[in-house]
């Protein structure tokens, strides 16, 4: 986008802008950055100076380039009048041979349509009726490409002495690295540098190598700076990464110790986990057995118990069985019983196996039936009958003499 101005001090400063196509520009200008005063460059009668400079307007780098003539106001003779051409191209650089050509052309249509010599007679706005667009306009427009380097609104004003083209130092104040260190580039004749008198600050250059190798030895500084910053603050990183170790070597001994006390208090829990597994499964034996004792004082039948110890979670199986255990029980039981009864029997043979019954228990008696009975009836012996034949006694006897 490029903005075609016209300016000059007719009656103070007077600006008309004539944009070439939208009239919607993105930025504002102000008329004051376009101005030029004797503490930067002497104005001279049929000789041009020429201004590069670059602003940063809202994000948009704004590259003005006016080229300037003296004049003298409408009824004022003060000194440092001027008039004449410029463009504001935005975020473009274009082909400054042609530039200077459009701005040539203009300016030239003021100095014809609106001065006397050197004297305005008349204001710009009077005379944009009359103005005619340049030629060049359609190649300037179709010349534009985008802006990548050239001056740099951070940099500083310098003055380069020129004698006859400028196109040679526009087109680097416009796209050259090293123009970065600039942000005001002003040409001009040897006569037109700024006096000292003036308390100019701007510098002065008598060629465009000059201003090169300044520019240059900006750079050399700047890196010798920058690398003197970076030697410092790799010492600083060098000095913090020295005491980060020394904090990580005193963080891992305590992290060492730590792991040994760790592994320790693993070793001990283990200990107290198996403990407690040890315990909690004899606390489930006591359990069992004390359910057993209950069942077995209740009279109920006896039970086997399968006892399964699970990691997670003990389990305890009760089975009834009819097997050895029982067998067992019965024969025990059959035993107790036959000692009752056969004790029974006895006591009941002896009750019964007196003297007096003695005839009925022959077989079991030890003493004679006559002794026996004299004994109770106190009866003597020796008058005791002789033996009968035929008695059972004497049965008996011949029976056994036989």
């Amino acid at each position: 986008m490029i903005n075609l101005t016209l300016f000059g001090t007719t009656t103070g400063l007077e600006v008309l802008h004539l944009p070439i196509g939208s009239n919607n520009l993105p930025v504002r200008f102000e008329d004051a950055w376009i101005e030029i005063s004797p503490n930067m460059a002497t104005l001279r009668p049929e000789r041009d100076v020429v201004v590069l400079s670059r602003r940063n307007l809202n994000g948009h780098i704004a590259t003005w380039i006016g080229l300037y003539r003296p004049a003298r106001e409408i009824g004022y003779d003060r000194p440092g009048s001027f008039y004449g051409a410029g463009a504001w191209v935005i975020d473009k650089v274009a082909d400054v041979t042609c530039l200077i050509e459009t701005l040539k052309n203009l300016a030239n249509q003021i100095k014809a349509l609106a001065m006397n010599g050197d004297r305005f007679v008349k204001r710009i706005n009077e005379i944009h009726p009359q103005l005619v667009p340049p030629e060049q306009i359609a190649t300037l427009t179709a010349s534009l490409t985008n802006a990548t380097n050239g001056c740099d609104p951070t940099g500083e004003a310098i003055f380069i002495e020129a004698s006859n083209s400028f196109s040679d130092l526009l087109d680097w104040g416009q796209r050259a690295q090293s123009a970065s260190k600039f942000s005001k580039i002003i040409i001009g004749n040897s006569d037109q540098v700024p006096e000292s008198a003036s308390g100019s600050s701007i510098k002065v250059f008598k060629t465009l190598a000059f201003a090169i190798d300044a520019a240059c030895q900006k750079f050399d500084a700047e890196l010798h700076n920058e690398q003197l910053r970076h030697k410092s603050t790799v010492q600083q990183y060098e000095q913090i990464l020295s005491k980060y170790k020394s904090e990580r070597e005193v963080i891992d001994q305590t992290l060492a110790a730590h792991d040994i006390q760790l592994q320790q208090v693993q070793v001990r829990a283990d200990k107290c986990l198996k403990a407690y597994r040890e315990l909690e499964s004899e606390n489930n034996h006591l359990q069992i057995k004390l359910e057993q004792y209950q069942r077995a004082s209740q009279g109920t039948k006896p039970v086997k118990i399968k006892y399964q110890m699970d990691e997670k979670k003990p389990q305890v199986e009760f089975k009834s069985i009819e097997g050895r255990e029982s067998i067992t029980n019965d024969l025990l039981f059959w035993i107790t019983l036959i000692f009752l009864l056969s004790s029974i029997a006895v006591v009941g043979v002896k009750f019964v196996a007196t003297e007096e019954n003695c005839f009925l228990w022959k077989f079991s008696c030890q003493a004679p039936i006559d002794k026996k009975s004299n004994k109770q009836y106190g009866e003597p012996t020796e008058e005791r009958d002789p033996p009968q034949i035929g008695t059972p006694q004497n049965q008996t006897i011949n029976n056994g003499n036989k």
